[in-house]
């Protein structure tokens, strides 16, 4: 299933991905054909089994959870217009073997738990030690949840309808009633908030932009109209207008990256079968001058999609992070491949490369950010602190420390030896966008909560929070100065405003 979904996702770019069907629930918490609206999803039967003192068998757990929107799971604490049509359901008859009190169909909007094996032993009491509060099983969520947190554009949900409690007196009394409810739940919610105010619609690239059987986006130049002609971006570049570069924006492809130009040169990058875009500081001299809109290399060699890219500061080599689990390294000027960094088990999201060009940061959805040697791939250390999908790595000017993102807070830790300095914590929802402002003072942080919020790179302390976004956002940057702050994300602006 996870094959199969990651490629329509990202083929159709849906608004919004939706499970339903049919779940096992806890009968202490739960009735059947009640409905349970996953809050978080994760596998239960990870880890492993070992022997305590006494000889019993005692379950290790390794568990990672995924969790809801908060912007959905907020909307779902209101929302009731499903039970009128739900009501209307014919309720099939209890079970014999079940004494079931009747009462209308109760929604528990609950952490739900996945296995690779149907359960008849009655497990909550196991399934509740990594996650409490669990009320239901299911045998694809956390798969299902495992995809959604790899394409974090694109909003989810999981509804079940509980058709048995999980034990050895299950039958398939409830299955097609479960099914049903749960159908209608989600045409319901989909009617209420699936809207453009709510959920905008983001412009997708169409079929027929594809550039044959290459599976290379050919992405469209949207117009500026500040930089009408070719040649206005060169002046512009050359002279290093503070009136056009404070205003000129420069974005990264599907928003993964953002930063304020100031003199600085936007490059696009074709890896593999994507395209990514990045920015550094100077061209690499042996690149110079070059055809506007010709592509000069296209390297090859990652077997999954690749999300995080980085330009080594003397522009010589590329770092790309891709969900194959590793992170490359290319040497620009001859196109050519140098080294391959192993360390990660689980898919890269993220790369950033030290300011003095010496070391790589990169991280992604094993929890961990991992810090090596830009030279030959060494591993520096391991900075293990994150308890979720690590999705911003920034380092700061002077190449000291390192500003991490995870799902609530941003962690800044000493680059030389790992250790934590402290923990930002007053974001609301996944922090997906940091960025460390020029003279390394204040720290720009972009979240799902839609704000972006500024602090002090020193100690944490907070400084002002912007709220002008209505959507989650997932790109932030500062200008060259550090007087303005840009901004984007879901709701498909780019905001520029005043640092202090």
């Amino acid at each position: 299933m996870t094959l199969h979904l990651s490629h329509i996702l990202e083929e159709c770019q849906p608004r919004i991905a939706i499970m339903t069907g049919i779940c096992a629930g806890d009968a202490e918490h739960v009735q059947l054909g009640d409905l349970v609206v996953a809050e978080r999803t994760f596998p239960y039967d990870n880890g492993k089994f070992t022997l305590d003192e006494y000889g019993r068998s005692v379950h290790e757990h390794d568990t990672l959870t995924y969790q809801l929107d908060a912007n959905i799971l907020q909307f779902l604490g209101l929302f009731d217009d499903w039970k009128p049509l739900i009501m209307r359901l014919e309720r099939p008859p209890s079970p014999p073997e079940i004494r079931l009190e009747r009462r209308e169909v109760h929604c528990h909007i609950k952490a739900m738990a996945s296995g690779n094996a149907v359960r008849a032993d009655n497990p909550f009491e196991d399934v509740r030690a990594p996650v409490r509060g669990t009320v239901a099983i299911d045998m694809e969520g956390a798969a299902f949840g495992l995809v959604m947190s790899r394409h974090p554009l694109i909003p989810w949900l999981i509804v079940k309808g509980v058709c048995d409690y999980a034990d050895r007196d299950k039958n398939d009394t409830y299955h097609d009633y479960a099914a049903r409810a749960s159908a209608l739940y989600v045409l319901n919610f989909i009617r209420a908030y699936v809207t453009n105010e709510r959920l905008p619609q983001l412009d997708r690239p169409t079929p027929s932009s594809r550039a044959g059987s290459s599976g290379v986006w050919k992405i469209s130049h949207l117009r500026n109209s500040h930089l009408n002609e070719s040649d206005d971006l060169r002046d512009g570049i050359e002279k290093s207008s503070h009136r056009i570069t404070r205003r000129r924006v420069i974005l990264g492809l599907g928003l993964a990256g953002l930063a304020l130009a100031g003199g600085g040169v936007a490059w696009l990058a074709v890896a593999g079968d994507h395209a990514i875009s990045s920015s550094h500081v100077t061209p690499p001299p042996r690149l110079s001058p070059l055809p506007l809109g010709e592509r000069l290399y296209k390297f090859s060699g990652h077997t999954q999609q690749i999300r995080g890219i980085a330009w080594s500061p003397d522009g010589g080599h590329i770092a790309s992070g891709s969900w194959d689990n590793t992170v490359r390294v290319w040497e620009v000027a001859e196109g050519g491949h140098v080294y391959v960094y192993p360390g990660h088990f689980n898919a890269v999201y993220t790369v950033a490369w030290s300011p003095d060009g010496r070391r790589i940061a990169s991280a992604g959805y094993d929890q961990t950010v991992q810090v090596w040697d830009a030279k030959n791939g060494g591993n520096v250390y391991i900075y293990p602190g994150h308890s979720s999908t690590v999705r911003g790595v920034v380092w700061s000017p002077d190449s000291k420390r390192i500003a991490s993102g995870d799902e609530k807070s941003v962690q800044v830790w000493d680059a030389k030896n790992g250790g934590n300095v402290y923990i930002y914590r007053k974001h609301t929802a996944l922090v997906i966008s940091v960025a460390w402002s020029p003279d390394g003072k204040r720290i720009a942080s972009g979240s799902g909560d839609k704000t972006v919020q500024v602090w002090d790179a020193k100690d944490g302390s907070n400084t002002y929070v912007y709220h002008g976004h209505i959507a989650p956002v997932f790109a932030v940057g500062w200008s060259w100065d550090g007087k303005l702050i840009a901004s984007a994300g879901v709701d498909r602006t780019v905001q520029v405003w005043g640092a202090g």
